[in-house]
């Protein structure tokens, strides 16, 4: 008898160990999506842009350089991430 030749004793065996190995794999998958399916989004925030101003001196070799300039924070929403609640804000000088 092969190797190759399955049984039916040996197809249900088969078929209980791929079925192992499917679950395992999609089990944190599925609880990933379904925990972000109940989790509410966070509340959208009042204040959605700001404007904050900074100066950086610094020296090189003697020569004397300053920056001035805005940094400019937007809200672009929330997520849970690792079962936190987290805000993305995206920065722009």
């Amino acid at each position: 008898m092969s190797i190759w030749t399955f049984t039916q004793n040996n197809r249900t065996i088969v078929l209980i160990i791929l079925g192992v190995i499917v679950v395992c794999l999609l089990l944190p998958v599925l609880g990933f999506f379904a925990c972000n399916a109940l989790y509410p989004n966070p509340p959208r925030l009042e204040i959605t842009y700001g404007e904050f101003p900074f100066r950086i001196e610094y020296e090189i070799l003697g020569e004397r350089f300053v920056i001035e300039d805005k940094d400019r924070p937007k809200y672009h929403g929330g997520i849970y991430h690792e079962s936190r609640q987290s805000r993305l804000w995206a920065e722009q000088l």
